[in-house]
């Protein structure tokens, strides 16, 4: 009733009259209601959400306070991806829409300010971040660019091992909203850091062998008690002893495990 009441206003207001282009702007920006303009623009494609914020500066703002539901391609599950290939990243969010900015302050603050621009928040079911060099890309730019974004799965790769540990803390905060997926490459996780963690949908330590690295029984058996959902860790000198010794912590375990 309220959207009705002010169109008809608005209707009533510029007929017959010359068009004022700062007075429509305006009437824009005070009929668009952020819950009822982000259900609109869920039957837009993200180059429509493009294209539409460019229209006017009450476009603009009235895109910049609405909600993304990312869709996902090929039928998939929608998922937002991060990924630092190339000293590059580049957002995706579905739909073959992607943000890009190199490894530099000034381009990636014009990436978060485009992401400001085409939505408030955004929901999809899993959040995927690769490749990234956390000495270049800072947390913060991560943590900016999913403020507010509703979603269900978290994965994250490390490919360096010295990093802040600020990165630690950024999993910590979305370990009580998400499920969590971790895996480093080619090098081993702190003992007590890995402790830290809650339990994980998926912790691995891949391609660790070719350097010899191995992690001890202890380490390995403390964290099927932590019932993380699957674990890959490279263990040496496996015994019959801790074979049996996995499977009793397993089996107090109601979930499952592998």
């Amino acid at each position: 009733l309220l959207i009705r009441i002010q169109f008809s206003r608005f209707c009533h207001e510029i007929r017959d009259q010359p068009i004022n282009w700062d007075d429509m702007e305006e009437t824009f920006h005070k009929l668009c209601i952020p819950e009822l303009f982000s259900k609109i623009l869920r039957h837009l494609t993200m180059k429509d959400r493009l294209n539409l914020r460019l229209c006017s500066r009450g476009a603009e703002n009235a895109v910049s306070r609405t909600d993304l539901h990312v869709i996902g391609q090929n039928r998939q599950l929608p998922i937002i991806r991060i990924d630092g290939r190339w000293r590059r990243l580049t957002v995706s969010l579905g739909e073959r829409v992607k943000l890009k900015a190199k490894f530099d302050p000034t381009e990636l603050e014009e990436l978060l300010r485009m992401r400001q621009r085409l939505f408030t928040r955004a929901y999809s079911y899993h959040v995927e971040i690769k490749n990234i060099n956390f000495n270049l890309v800072p947390i913060t730019c991560l943590e900016k660019l999913l403020d507010g974004c509703v979603f269900d799965q978290l994965s994250i790769v490390f490919n360096q091992k010295k990093f802040s540990s600020d990165v630690f803390e950024f999993i910590r905060k979305n370990e009580k909203k998400a499920k969590i997926s971790m895996a480093t490459t080619k090098f081993l996780m702190d003992r007590n850091m890995v402790l830290s963690f809650e339990a994980m949908e998926t912790l691995q330590m891949l391609n660790t062998t070719i350097q010899g690295l191995t992690v001890f029984e202890g380490l390995f058996l403390d964290l099927v008690r932590k019932r993380h959902r699957e674990l890959e860790l490279p263990v040496a000198n496996i015994s019959d002893e801790f074979i049996l010794s996995i499977v009793e912590a397993m089996k107090a375990n109601d979930g499952e495990q592998r």
